[in-house]
C-alpha cells in the first residue's frame, strides 16, 4: 500500500476526527514535506476529505487539520447515512429511504384521518337536516297558515 492509500485509509477509519500533518506523518513514518504533498493531493480529490483549522485529535494542537468528511445525517432520525444508495435528497435535506417512506406514509395517514373526520361531520349535518325536514313535514300545526 502506497503512502496515499495509507493516509486515505487512516483518515477514513477515523472519520470525523481531524488530524494534523505532523501526526499523520508520524503515524505513517514519513517526512512532513511528503505528508503535505499527500494531504494536498487528497484535498483535490472528489471532496471526501476536508481541511479545517481546528484541534488535532491526536496531539491536541490548534492547527490546520484534515479529516474524512462525515457522512450526512438523516433529517428525520439524525443517524448517519453511511450508504449513499440508501439515501434520498429532498431539497437541502437528506433522508434514509426507510425514513422517507415513513414520512410519506405518515402524511398519507394524516390526510386520510382528516378526510374521514370531515366526512363524518358532513354525514352528521346531513342527517340532522333530514331529521328536521321530517319533523317539519310531520307536524301540520307548526305550519304557517296559507294566505289566499
Amino acid at each position: 500500500m502506497d503512502l496515499h492509500e495509507t493516509v486515505r485509509e487512516l483518515l477514513r477509519q477515523a472519520r470525523g476526527e481531524a488530524l494534523c500533518n505532523a501526526c499523520l506523518a508520524f503515524a505513517c513514518s514519513t517526512s512532513l514535506i511528503a505528508m503535505w504533498q499527500v494531504t494536498g493531493s487528497l484535498l483535490n480529490e472528489a471532496g471526501e476529505f476536508v481541511s479545517v483549522t481546528g484541534t488535532c485529535a491526536s496531539c491536541q494542537r490548534v492547527t490546520s487539520t484534515f479529516a474524512a468528511a462525515a457522512p450526512p445525517k438523516c433529517a428525520h432520525c439524525s443517524r448517519q447515512i453511511t450508504d449513499s444508495a440508501a439515501g434520498i435528497t429532498v431539497g437541502d435535506d437528506e433522508f434514509h429511504r426507510s425514513c422517507w417512506h415513513l414520512l410519506l406514509a405518515d402524511e398519507r395517514v394524516r390526510v386520510s384521518r382528516s378526510l374521514s373526520r370531515q366526512s363524518r361531520e358532513l354525514i352528521a349535518r346531513a342527517r340532522l337536516q333530514l331529521n328536521r325536514a321530517r319533523i317539519d313535514d310531520a307536524s301540520p300545526a307548526t305550519k304557517a297558515p296559507e294566505l289566499h
